[in-house]
């Protein structure tokens, strides 16, 4: 596996564990609240995320998909998610592992240092370790979403 990649996995390894933490102990019906009309619940965040990372990840490693039908499909589908179980996250989680570190093992110097076929709202164009570094960070920060949703519902739901 390429350096940049290795590293990129092992980060996301302490990341997906702090994802799936998220869901541990909790009821199934807290995975489908949301704090407020128009928030996003935890359920929402872990599908979401997990469907961003291999789209990312699959432009930095030379494995290009199409960005509309992501968007009107695993992304739009990520977003109206509900009715899954904690076991069912978690196992998404898990899976993810797999498939995210298979993805890791294609990127090179090449497929890093290629441009996307799209540019960002700003109008910039991603290279491939662009897309590497922000899927981390977009991980993160929905990881940490997902954990502070969490612990307004446990404040919310207090026995």
């Amino acid at each position: 596996m390429h350096p940049i990649a290795a590293s990129a996995n092992a980060v996301l390894a302490r990341v997906l564990n702090d994802l799936a933490e998220t869901t541990n102990g909790l009821p199934d019906q807290a995975l489908d609240w949301a704090p407020a009309p128009g928030q996003n619940s935890i359920a929402v965040l872990v599908r979401h995320s997990l469907a961003a990372t291999p789209f990312l990840w699959g432009w930095a490693a030379g494995i290009p998909a199409d960005r509309r039908a992501y968007f009107e499909g695993e992304r739009a589908t990520a977003f109206r998610t509900a009715g899954v179980t904690a076991a069912a996250l978690t196992a998404a989680i898990d899976s993810a592992r797999a498939e995210l570190a298979a993805i890791l093992e294609r990127v090179t110097d090449q497929t890093l240092a290629a441009k996307a076929a799209w540019d960002w709202p700003d109008g910039g164009t991603p290279d491939g370790g662009e897309l590497l570094i922000h899927a981390i960070g977009h991980l993160r920060e929905h990881t940490a979403h997902a954990g502070l949703t969490r612990d307004l519902w446990l404040a919310a739901h207090k026995a």
